[in-house]
């Protein structure tokens, strides 16, 4: 009983593997097994006919007596030639549907798995998207949906061959009960000694799979910081670094192809002993019918060839099999992380508090801790902090990024995790440190994909972000194409870009990551220009650490060790606050000695 349990788990769990790429399954395999039966059929019909009609030829008759089952017909030999050609006309159009089929199934399982992969991916919460490496979704994406294909595509290659095994053992069994029982049997046993093969092969495709994700990341990251590598010269030292990962991926490949080229041979080998035992077998208990007896054979041959077939896909299933729980793993880890959206809309004109909001990313290490604050509607905020102070970690928790371990995050007093996501997403704005860009033109840049935006929106938002004139500048204006990497746009222009983007949706809360840390003097007065606009309208969180950026906040915020050291106004500060006034020496400023 326990290994029946075992046998009933896990088709349970290849039957939800196949519908998890394939879709519900019972109508595609009502029709593909339909299909693949009547091929089956007209198989074995064409295989007892040339049996007979070679047997009839070589005897001189002009005539044959066909016999199967019940059935016994006799016909000239002309029209069993032309019943054959006849059955192997409506076999190979049977073929070729299922090709057809197959191959559509192929197609759309590719694409839903990528379509459940990314769509997963883009609800998952950042915390759980932060954690991949680079390369690893594109990795996912390529060649893990492509070889997870292959999987449902071997399962649904597979009914064929196996209807077909089943029709020529049927057909035998009405020949010659005796030889259809050793077939049978022959199969199984064969398919049960060569079974180690196939968990070996499933075992090096995972090593070769989790090698691929970490290749996939290596590359990703040299690709990165491929200006550094000129710069530094570390071309060689990246060329190692990727050279122990692609032997970490070669060694596993290897094994798998080799088992996955072996088994076929040896299923070969001895499917031929075991015709042979056959004849054997026939000879001993003496067999009279010769044409009845070519048809056995015939049907041995083409049985046992399909006894391969479904070998060889098992071992190939092995071989692609663990691209496939990958991708549902991290479809369901993707799953699993959704961050829970309340149903309020977003406080007009809302103050923000933090009340003993602490966060952890592990449980060895607190990185803010009992941290409150309160911010009125309108104000802009300064943050300032040592490197590791928590301020990326305070800046993912205003934006909703992350969730506080303890303490609550309020918006004009509601508790932020009751708002809609969609409503607060629509209300907050964000620009990163680094920016990007997307491969398109400057309007589609602004607009970012969001619909409701219109071109006064857009120009708009470029205006206040003191880039529209450079923008007309271009060949075509707003249509100019900008990318991430394409020398024609600044790092000064690409940063006002994303900053007329975050503005472009009228956002009532503006987080801004260092927005002037790296910009040439002219950009860095633009932006500055378009942050003094914007006081009052807009409630803003600015970190920095350049005094020019610090000079236009109303507060600033001092974090030390995770802790909100000093709150104050920036004239205050510079009298009693240490880091405060330690940055602003090293900046140039004198602060105020009263």
């Amino acid at each position: 009983m326990s290994a029946l349990g075992t046998g009933l788990r896990r088709f349970a769990s290849a039957r939800a593997k196949a519908e998890f790429a394939l879709g519900p399954l019972p109508r595609q395999m009502a029709v593909l097994g339909s299909l693949a039966v009547l091929a089956g059929f007209f198989e074995a019909g064409v295989l007892a006919l040339m049996a007979q009609v070679a047997y009839s030829m070589a005897q001189g008759h002009g005539g044959a007596d066909v016999e199967i089952g019940f059935v016994k017909v006799h016909a000239a030999v002309p029209w069993l030639l032309a019943a054959a050609a006849l059955l192997a006309a409506l076999r190979l159009g049977m073929q070729w549907f299922l090709a057809w089929r197959t191959a559509r199934m192929n197609a759309r399982a590719q694409s839903r798995l990528m379509r459940k992969l990314f769509h997963a991916y883009t609800r998952a919460s950042w915390s759980v998207q932060s954690r991949d490496g680079e390369g690893h979704l594109q990795e996912m994406m390529a060649s893990h949906t492509r070889s997870a294909t292959q999987a449902a595509m071997i399962v649904a290659g597979a009914i064929s061959p196996f209807a077909s095994f089943l029709i020529l053992v049927a057909s035998a069994v009405v020949l010659s009960p005796l030889i259809a029982l050793t077939v049978a049997v022959a199969a199984v046993g064969i398919f049960l000694v060569l079974r180690p093969f196939g968990r070996a092969t499933r075992k090096q495709a995972a090593l070769h799979s989790s090698g691929s994700l970490a290749l996939a990341d290596g590359v990703g990251e040299a690709v990165r910081l491929t200006e550094e590598m000129h710069v530094y010269g570390t071309a060689t030292q990246h060329r190692a670094r990727v050279d122990r990962l692609v032997e970490r991926v070669e060694q596993p490949y290897f094994r798998t192809q080799f088992l996955s080229m072996s088994v076929p041979a040896l299923h070969q080998g001895l499917a031929l002993i075991l015709v042979i035992l056959g004849l054997a077998v026939l000879y001993a208990v003496g067999a009279e019918d010769l044409g009845a007896l070519g048809a056995i054979v015939l049907i041995l041959v083409r049985a046992l060839s399909y006894g391969q077939q479904l070998q060889t896909a098992y071992q190939k299933l092995n071989d692609v099999a663990p691209f496939l729980d990958r991708i549902q793993k991290e479809v369901r880890r993707y799953d699993d992380s959704v961050q829970r959206s309340g149903d309020l809309p977003v406080p007009p004109r809302a103050d923000i508090a933090f009340e003993r909001v602490s966060f952890s990313y592990d449980e060895r290490q607190t990185v803010l801790e009992d941290v409150s604050f309160h911010v009125e509607a309108g104000e802009t905020i300064g943050i300032v902090g040592l490197s590791g102070a928590g301020k990326s970690t305070l800046v993912q928790l205003l934006l909703r990024l992350r969730e506080p371990d303890a303490g609550r995050y309020l918006v004009g007093g509601i508790d932020v995790r009751e708002i809609a996501l969609e409503a607060w997403q629509q209300r907050v704005a964000y620009v990163s440190q680094e920016p990007r860009l997307l491969n398109g033109t400057v309007a589609e840049n602004i607009r970012y994909f969001r619909e409701e935006v219109t071109d006064e929106d857009v120009e708009r938002a470029a205006r206040l972000a003191h880039i529209h004139d450079e923008v007309m500048a271009w060949p075509g204006g707003y249509e100019h194409r900008v990318g991430q990497r394409l020398d024609a746009v600044s790092g000064g222009q690409r940063q006002r870009l994303c900053l007329a983007r975050a503005l472009a949706g009228r956002p009532e809360i503006l987080v801004l990551d260092e927005p002037t840390s790296a910009l040439d003097p002219h950009s860095e007065v633009a932006i500055q220009r378009s942050l003094e606009g914007l006081r009052g309208s807009v409630t803003m969180f600015i970190v920095a650490h350049r005094m020019s950026t610090l000079s236009s906040c109303d507060r600033i915020m001092v974090l030390e060790d995770g802790r909100v050291a000093a709150f104050d106004t920036p004239a205050n500060l510079e009298r009693v606050e240490g880091y405060y006034r330690a940055t602003l020496a090293l900046a140039g400023a004198a602060p105020d000695p009263a």
